[in-house]
């Protein structure tokens, strides 16, 4: 034989009919409102988040170009840097120094040499370079 019990609710929970009762008397004007409104409280709120959207789509997207410009004025850059160490590889260069000597400076080749013997001993130079300040 069956026996039917009947359950009870726990002490700690509330029926449903008063957590319904104490819902509509803490937030009487969400049930207060009829369905238009809630219709136009949903478009209001999606129209919101699909703005909120396309704000930072606009902004990923002009910082995408932001970057670009940058890259490109990073790329100038650098073509500039090795133009200029070009240039001054050119300048450095031995022809290019021997012509700026003779035609700005009016220097000339030699085309004598002359030797000239100094009778120092090491010695000397020595004492002549501690002397001066100059160690070796």
């Amino acid at each position: 034989m069956a026996v039917l019990t009947r359950t009870r609710t726990p002490k700690f929970q509330s029926s449903p009919i008063r957590t319904a009762r104490t819902q509509r008397e803490r937030f009487p004007w969400y049930f207060e409102m009829n369905s238009a409104t809630l219709f136009m409280v949903g478009v209001t709120l999606l129209s919101l988040t699909c703005l909120l959207y396309l704000l930072q789509t606009s902004r990923v997207a002009v910082l995408g170009y932001e970057i670009q410009q940058v890259q490109i004025q990073q790329t100038a850059a650098k073509r500039e840097a090795e133009n200029l160490m070009y240039e001054r590889d050119g300048r450095e260069s031995l022809p290019t120094i021997e012509k700026y000597a003779r035609l700005r400076l009016k220097m000339q080749r030699v085309e004598r040499y002359t030797y000239v013997r100094v009778p120092v001993r090491p010695g000397e130079l020595r004492a002549l370079d501690q002397a001066t300040g100059e160690g070796r």
